[in-house]
């Protein structure tokens, strides 16, 4: 049509390939049209569930990468105590000695002026000293240094 409007003109052979051109496009987009109206429909779940093991999969990427990092750390542990296997020459029970906690000593210290410290549960702690493992409250918050409280 535009060649038409433009005064461009075609012999009659030319008019006839487009004319049979013309024909086999439309033969062909009724098959195609026949073809996908025989298809069965597509089920929509099977997308739904294709999108949901995607937001999985992302969602599980986070707690993954953290998980290899726990690995990882716990790989660089493994290795450093088979450093300290390898170092210890002696015996068995030595290697068990070495791996062992041996607890905290109470270091006594004496100071030169009263202080107050807090007793409240969240300004102290408990910790197993010495090998017998006995449990020590260990006061972190001085309330009065020095102290003039009395009684």
């Amino acid at each position: 049509l535009a060649c038409l409007k433009n005064g461009v003109t075609f012999e009659d052979k030319q008019k006839q390939i487009f004319s049979e051109s013309w024909d086999h496009s439309l033969k062909t987009t009724k098959q195609l049209i026949e073809r996908v109206k025989k298809l069965p429909p597509h089920d929509t779940q099977k997308t739904l569930s294709l999108n949901e093991t995607r937001n999985i999969i992302l969602a599980l990427s986070k707690p993954m990468a953290e998980t290899l990092k726990v690995i990882d750390g716990n790989k660089k542990k493994v290795k450093s105590v088979q450093n300290d296997i390898d170092c210890i020459a002696g015996d068995i029970s030595e290697l068990g000695n070495s791996l062992k906690f041996k607890g905290f000593e109470i270091e006594l210290k004496h100071l030169e002026h009263p202080m107050t410290v807090c007793a409240h549960n969240d300004c102290k702690r408990f910790v197993q000293v010495g090998k017998t493992k006995v449990t020590n409250t260990v006061y972190d918050v001085v309330c009065h240094e020095p102290c003039s409280i009395r009684g």
